[in-house]
């Protein structure tokens, strides 16, 4: 039995752990509407730009550069035209592969018989010939203006 003396204690504590609770509460979810979760999404996106009127390669050439190399027919052109990825890698990738209209490609899918995405930034999609082998290519996006 409780002492006539401590009765009051029983409340008081009951109200304080109820207020620990409700502030516990109140700071996970500030903290996840903060964003501190590794699953939050990074999304790049590419802005359709008009084509420049001469190009890098072009330039190059006219100012006294080797002309670069060209892809073999076996390699395909790709361009990144924009990333939905999570902090871990995770994600889709917009590429475009020979001039055609971009597709989304998840990590581990296959961009072109040889080369298959294996991890993703914010700006960056990297390729190659196994999921957890070497990185083959980078696809970057191109900077915002």
């Amino acid at each position: 039995m409780v002492s006539s003396k401590n009765a009051h204690l029983i409340p008081a504590s009951g109200a304080a752990l109820a207020w620990m609770a409700n502030a516990a509460t109140a700071a996970y979810w500030v903290l996840q509407w903060l964003g501190t979760s590794t699953s939050t999404l990074e999304v790049g996106t590419q802005a359709q730009q008009p084509a420049a009127p001469l190009s890098t390669p072009g330039l190059a050439r006219a100012l006294g550069a080797a002309a670069p190399a060209q892809p073999s027919p076996t390699q395909a052109m790709l361009e990144l035209r924009g990333i939905a990825a999570t902090a871990s890698g995770r994600g889709a990738a917009l590429i475009g592969v020979n001039n055609q209209a971009p597709r989304a490609f998840g990590v581990g899918q296959h961009v072109t018989p040889e080369l298959l995405l294996q991890s993703l930034t914010s700006r960056t999609a990297l390729l190659g010939h196994e999921l957890h082998g070497p990185v083959v290519q980078v696809l970057e996006l191109p900077s915002p203006r």
